[in-house]
């Protein structure tokens, strides 16, 4: 080994076709762990669309959650109002003025009412159910009732409203539940 006196010897070996032969003894190998690699790599995609998946629905299930808490608050708020100064003594009360704050608790209510059937509409969409209900609507008496019921809001905050109807056609076919909500968010988030 470390002697230089004798003269080392070598043995070679000769594989004429030596792919052919590896490839023969080892196919099934190969192809398994061709296999196994596909395999983690679908797994591996797989696992990474899901979670992406679940962020998109984390992220619309909580900008649905604050759309909703906004869309109730408006009406809830402004029944509150109504139910203040229909309470409060130091307000002169009219049967007009009384007339009229409970006619707005009432329309108030319907709207919750409207809300609480579109979030029930919001699940049927999601089962591929959801229909429109489109129907001839004045579009001056939706803003006219969108106004009125949130004036009362609008005052409290030493604002105003005003309103120019002025439509050469006003009729429109429309949902008119989803009109007066955009309706109302426009005005509640001017």
């Amino acid at each position: 080994l470390d002697n230089i006196f004798i003269e080392p010897q070598m043995l070679g070996i000769y594989f004429p076709n030596e792919r052919s032969y590896i490839l023969k003894t080892m196919w099934v190998m190969l192809l398994l762990s061709g296999v196994f690699v596909l395999f983690i790599i679908f797994a591996f995609y797989f696992t990474i669309l899901t979670i992406v998946r679940q962020k998109k629905l984390s992220e619309i299930k909580n900008d649905f959650i604050s759309n909703m808490t906004h869309e109730l608050k408006t009406p809830i708020s402004t029944i509150s109002l109504a139910c203040e100064v229909l309470s409060d003594t130091s307000v002169t009360k009219t049967p007009e003025r009384t007339g009229k704050y409970v006619t707005m608790i009432r329309d108030e209510n319907k709207r919750l009412g409207v809300l609480v059937e579109s979030v029930l509409q919001t699940a049927i969409l999601e089962k591929g159910h959801f229909k429109l209900k489109p129907q001839e609507t004045n579009i001056h008496h939706l803003i006219d009732q969108a106004v009125s019921n949130i004036r009362l809001q609008v005052e409290k905050k030493d604002g105003t409203i005003q309103t120019l109807l002025a439509a050469a056609l006003p009729e429109i076919s429309c949902d008119r539940t989803h009109v007066l909500n955009v309706i109302y968010n426009l005005l509640d988030n001017a």
